[in-house]
């Protein structure tokens, strides 16, 4: 008896807070400032650190991958970290919510294309070795770096869902998507989001 009051009790908290975690339909509007606070900042934070680490990689690329490779991938490194600078200006100097919430897109977009193109310039690889292999964590690295803003339900399927179609594609390009490596890796990146 009392596991079947604790249960409907589970229940009526999912319910009354579902709403809420789903969008934000219902948030005050004291609450959607706070989040573009919040949202504002750790994009910046972001932005700013992720530009940071992106660019200083670039060495490691073009001492470890051949020239055809470690080149075009350097250049869209410093296109990336530009592009990463630029979001987290531009996040810290609009305050809108709808504002913070295009420059999260933006983010999640930019790191996605990166990930198709520097996979596509290592020629879909088969088996990952060596520097290769952080590439194929990328995909999972977008899905942590969402964990740390403040986002509802329906906006973080719509980010992992941008993430989760760049990444199919690129298996599926590579000839790899039922192996027992990729699954892993998307079972890791559900656990993560």
């Amino acid at each position: 008896m009392v596991m079947h009051e604790n249960i409907n009790q589970v229940f009526r908290t999912v319910k009354h807070y579902l709403p809420d975690l789903w969008s934000t339909a219902a948030h005050s509007t004291s609450f959607r400032n706070t989040r573009s606070g919040y949202l504002r900042s750790r994009i910046t934070l972001l932005g700013v650190v992720w530009g940071i680490l992106i660019v200083l990689w670039i060495p490691f690329d073009l001492f470890f991958l051949p020239e055809n490779q470690g080149t075009p991938i350097a250049i869209a490194r410093l296109m990336l970290g530009g592009g990463l600078f630029l979001i987290a200006w531009h996040s810290q100097h609009h305050v809108r919510l709808y504002q913070a919430q295009w420059s999260m897109v933006l983010l999640v977009l930019m790191i996605n294309f990166f990930y198709i193109y520097s996979i596509s310039v290592l020629d879909f690889p088969q088996v990952y070795s060596g520097v290769e292999y952080g590439y194929t964590l990328l995909p999972i690295l977008h899905v942590a770096v969402l964990t740390i803003l403040p986002i509802t339900l329906k906006e973080s399927l719509g980010l992992l869902a941008i993430t989760a179609v760049c990444q199919i594609g690129v298996d599926i390009k590579a000839q790899r998507l039922f192996t027992s490596e990729i699954m892993a890796d998307y079972w890791l990146q559900n656990v993560l989001a």
